[in-house]
């Protein structure tokens, strides 16, 4: 049977850290991605207890906001706008 992480309580010394399951969970990749944004220095800040890596809420959402990108302008299609170009015939 599988035991079930628990979410630590407000007095807890953990408190407002998640561990790299619950992480994964929430933004919906895999534990492996996270370990290999963290190689690749990418990753949200993490905090290591002994072996175990836990990521901060507030830093995680800070790196969220940081990593936030604005839409960009799409451009019409100008070729529908231009004059078309007519061919002269040269003059020798």
């Amino acid at each position: 049977m599988a035991t079930q992480e628990q979410i630590p309580t407000e007095d807890h010394v953990l408190a407002g850290y998640l561990t790299l399951a619950q992480l994964a969970k929430q933004i919906r990749r895999s534990e492996r991605t996270l370990a290999r944004w963290h190689l690749m220095r990418v990753g949200p800040p993490r905090v290591l207890v002994g072996n175990t890596p836990y990521y901060s809420v507030q830093s995680v959402r800070e790196w969220l906001h940081a990593r936030e990108q604005k839409p960009q302008k799409i451009r019409a299609r100008q070729a529908s706008r231009r004059t078309p170009v007519r061919k002269t015939a040269r003059v020798a």
